[in-house]
């Protein structure tokens, strides 16, 4: 069932891909890894629906089962669906809530997260400005300094494509992405 569950996703039929997922979960042992893959994708499925509180349950039960494992990859991706979910609900509290759990759940990881660790942080922060372009203008300026400074470690390629990412997803807010943009390009030396 996860397998034509996968097949529909990659064809963006969500709802089919849902109701695999949902007999997949149905299947499994309460405390199985897999169940936590079945209720991460099934929350993505439901993000991609525009059911945001169905996919927010979902996500919430594969954080449960991703919390006690030893698998921070999912579980760091489970914290950022969860945060994306509360910013497209507009919960601003539960948007800093997920984005606290995952600046602790990185930061607690060290080097457990493996070579995912810089491409994590490099996400954390690239959610902190999208959360201060929505709610918090004071700390735009400041969650853009320390995302380009994060930047500047990595290769610079690998960074201006993640530049351009986050510029996709503040596409609502003119101003913050002409900031950011201007920001990006001066640190990487396309502006004299």
């Amino acid at each position: 069932e996860l397998n034509i569950a996968d097949v529909h996703l990659k064809r963006m039929d969500t709802q089919e891909a849902a109701k695999h997922l949902l007999v997949a979960s149905d299947c499994l042992p309460s405390r199985s890894p897999v169940l936590g893959l079945a209720n991460k994708r099934l929350g993505a499925a439901y993000m991609a629906m525009g059911r945001y509180q169905t996919a927010t349950e979902h996500l919430r039960a594969a954080y449960e089962q991703f919390k006690g494992a030893r698998d921070a990859a999912n579980w760091l991706a489970v914290l950022d669906l969860l945060f994306s979910c509360a910013m497209a609900r507009g919960k601003k509290d539960e948007a800093r809530q997920w984005l606290e759990a995952a600046k602790m759940a990185s930061d607690g990881l060290g080097g457990e997260a493996g070579g995912s660790a810089r491409a994590t942080q490099q996400h954390y922060l690239s959610n902190c400005v999208l959360f201060a372009v929505k709610w918090d203008k004071a700390r735009l300026r400041p969650a853009i300094d320390a995302y380009l400074s994060s930047a500047r470690k990595m290769d610079t390629k690998e960074a201006l494509v993640r530049l351009d990412g986050l510029e996709k997803d503040m596409s609502g807010d003119k101003a913050g992405v002409l900031q950011l943009l201007q920001a990006g390009a001066r640190a990487f030396g396309e502006l004299k």
